[in-house]
């Protein structure tokens, strides 16, 4: 109960702050949200594979007899970490110019690091069982977001400025209980090299078996969060939001109730599957109201093709010898087919937009 109880004020505080920092920045300040939207996607992209790795193979057992474990998720999370203020180095301060959507971008990456490690740091709070540190973590966490984030909302009215302070209020937290999460001979010279310390070979049939039918809920969420719900937090209106949710939570028990009889899981995630489409679904009625300017067929059906083309060429990795080869294989070979065909359709002006910024003259210093 006080694990439920610390996870509902987080959210609660969650939802609060981002009202208040809404409220101070404001439309003219919208690249903190898009910036927040980033920060999500790189860390659920690359961080929060740790964070799941604790939930399954970390324990107080684990802690005092197996410590490399612990080595090797930190070694990770270190490593994917430095390769993320790589690209935020990059993306802030390559461009001679003072773009400033280059900053924020950057703060965004900064923002992933720091939540991927209060997240992940609290989940291994949660496998030992430890209810009394990890409500203190989030209470740190809550009071001192309050603080910096919607105190540098309300006094600079600034994207960049929330963002530092939501990321010292998730560093700050930690540190308060750095001495208390630490292990002994979790050195990072005890980390494992081994794709299967995270993820056994016995657990690859049931991940493929659910992951095929909550792969279309998790379209519908993408959607959800990064295409349609823009639409409402420009024009500052939330109960459409809210009203796609509960529609979604409804459809999700009826679901539940309807195919949870089978032998195995797989009702439960059709029912996910089913909510997240039908929560999609409504959010479009809703957006249609508002005579949005959608996107074109054209840059639709380029998307479309690009990922289908994409998933079509990866189809045979997995069968490949798991390892950090075969994982680097599968986000070259990705990104590669999908961003050659996004450019050789043109798809929302991509190629004209590369050539424009490649071949653009610089300006003339006066």
């Amino acid at each position: 109960m006080r694990v439920l109880g610390a996870f509902l004020f987080n959210t609660l505080c969650n939802f609060g702050i981002g009202l208040i920092v809404a409220k101070f920045l404001g439309p003219a300040e919208y690249g903190f949200a898009l910036a927040l939207a980033t920060a999500l996607t790189i860390q659920i992209a690359l961080l929060d594979w740790i964070r799941l790795g604790a939930v399954r193979f970390y324990s107080e057992r684990v802690r005092a007899a197996e410590p490399t474990i612990r080595a090797t998720l930190d070694t990770a999370f270190a490593l994917i970490s430095f390769g993320i203020v790589a690209i935020a180095v990059i993306v802030a301060f390559l461009d001679t110019g003072l773009d400033p959507t280059r900053g924020l971008m950057g703060l965004a990456l900064g923002v992933s690091i720091a939540n991927g490690l209060f997240d992940y740091r609290t989940a291994l709070v949660r496998a030992r069982f430890h209810d009394r540190l990890y409500g203190r973590l989030v209470i740190v966490k809550n009071v001192v977001s309050l603080v910096l984030t919607g105190g540098a909302a309300f006094l600079f009215e600034s994207a960049p400025m929330a963002l530092i302070g939501g990321i010292l209020s998730l560093a700050g937290s930690i540190l308060t209980a750095w001495a208390a999460m630490a292990d002994q001979g979790a050195e990072t010279s005890q980390a494992r090299l081994a794709e299967q310390l995270i993820v056994p070979s016995q657990y690859r049939g049931p991940f493929a078996r659910f992951i095929a039918l909550l792969l279309p809920g998790l379209c519908a969420t993408g959607m959800i969060h990064f295409a349609v719900n823009p639409i409402f937090q420009i024009g500052k209106k939330t109960a459409p939001v809210i009203g796609a949710a509960l529609i979604g939570g409804v459809i999700n028990g009826v679901l539940v109730l309807l195919l949870a009889g089978g032998a195995d899981a797989s009702g439960f995630a059709i029912a996910q599957s089913g909510a997240a489409i039908a929560s999609l679904a409504a959010l479009l009625a809703f957006a249609a109201r508002t005579r949005p300017h959608w996107p074109a067929l054209r840059d639709l059906a380029a998307i479309a093709i690009s990922t289908g083309a994409m998933v079509l060429v990866l189809l045979p990795l997995p069968k490949a010898a798991p390892g950090m080869l075969t994982l680097a294989a599968e986000i070259v070979v990705g990104i590669a087919v999908f961003a050659t065909l996004m450019l050789a359709f043109d798809a929302i002006g991509l190629r004209q937009l590369l050539i424009a910024r490649v071949f653009a003259k610089p300006a003339e210093v006066r």
